[in-house]
């Protein structure tokens, strides 16, 4: 178990890095395209801001951003994507939109992180040292995996959360709809509020905090507690060994 820690070619120094990516979905969008990006990466926070997207990143050591973003278009060359201002942006000959489906790459593992998404999977691996990492999903599931922040804030509105291996000071995740599991992680801090679906501990660590459902179980497996309140609606809280 971890440690807890408190703690394209373009190069721009910047305070933040935001990727706007939010695209509604066009009828006439038949063509899928893949852009490379690549940037150093001179600034304390990345935001992500996507419509409909399945979301993959993964911690370097390195200085640098490098993602893959695909996306469809009207026609083939039709759309250029780049970053202007630590922004991804799309523009277009044709005057139609841009619909970007997947971003997926490394960024230096010590970046906080803004991300929010309305609709697809969201994959955080290998963060270390981030101060924050806010994950917002309407739809999908969200894992995160090998991570350490100063604090973490998660909300699903319909979708599972996976974390695995992780270590923070303050946990908090609030989920509308889908199971929330914690496995071999170490938290100060925890607020969970799930409404329909079983929150689960196991080989965790937990000083204080407090875990809410309405109509799931709460499952304590090899799981230190500490000072946590636990509430349930018309479920059960279980401990399993």
């Amino acid at each position: 178990m971890k440690r807890l820690i408190i703690i394209g070619l373009i190069a721009l120094v910047l305070t933040s890095c935001v990727i706007h990516v939010g695209y509604q979905p066009d009828g006439d969008l038949e063509y899928y395209n893949e852009a490379l990006l690549y940037q150093v990466c001179d600034f304390s926070q990345l935001q992500v801001s996507t419509s409909t997207a399945t979301i993959e990143l993964e911690g370097s050591d390195d200085n640098h951003i490098d993602l893959v973003v695909g996306f469809y278009e009207y026609t083939p060359g039709d759309a250029v994507i780049y970053i202007e201002n630590g922004t991804i942006k799309a523009r277009s000959a044709s005057g139609k939109q841009v619909l970007i489906t997947e971003i997926s790459g490394e960024i230096p593992q010590w970046l906080d992180l803004k991300v929010s998404n309305a609709s697809g999977n969201i994959d955080i691996s290998d963060m270390q040292d981030s101060q924050q990492i806010y994950i917002s999903n309407a739809s999908g599931d969200f894992f995160m995996e090998d991570s350490q922040a100063a604090e973490i804030d998660i909300q699903v509105g319909s979708g599972k959360v996976y974390l695995v291996d992780n270590a923070a000071y303050e946990i908090k995740i609030r989920a509308g709809s889908g199971d929330v599991y914690l496995q071999d992680s170490e938290v100060t801090e925890i607020e969970i509020e799930a409404g329909s679906g079983d929150v689960t501990f196991e080989d965790s660590e937990l000083i204080n905090g407090s875990v809410t459902t309405g109509s799931g179980d709460i499952i304590l497996k090899n799981t230190e507690a500490g000072y946590v309140k636990y509430r349930v609606g018309s479920g059960e809280i279980k401990h399993l060994h």
